[in-house]
């Protein structure tokens, strides 16, 4: 998340952690990729995140760190 007072560029959006347990959540979850055109993850803790290969689904390329 950004640091407070940073200015983010209204075309990067930020999404808190979604439950794909929850339908309402699971339904957003595929909505935010769809509509996408690149997934971005900068971690320095999980070494082989999942959602990469979500991402890789929906067709779209990815960073990450």
């Amino acid at each position: 998340m950004p640091n407070q007072g940073e200015c983010i560029p209204d075309f990067i959006r930020f999404w808190g952690k979604l439950n794909k347990a929850i339908p309402e959540e699971q339904e957003l979850f595929s909505q935010i990729f769809e509509a996408a055109h690149l997934f971005v993850l900068p971690t320095q803790i999980d070494c082989s995140p999942v959602v990469i290969s979500e991402a890789a689904a929906f067709g779209l390329p990815v960073i990450a760190t």
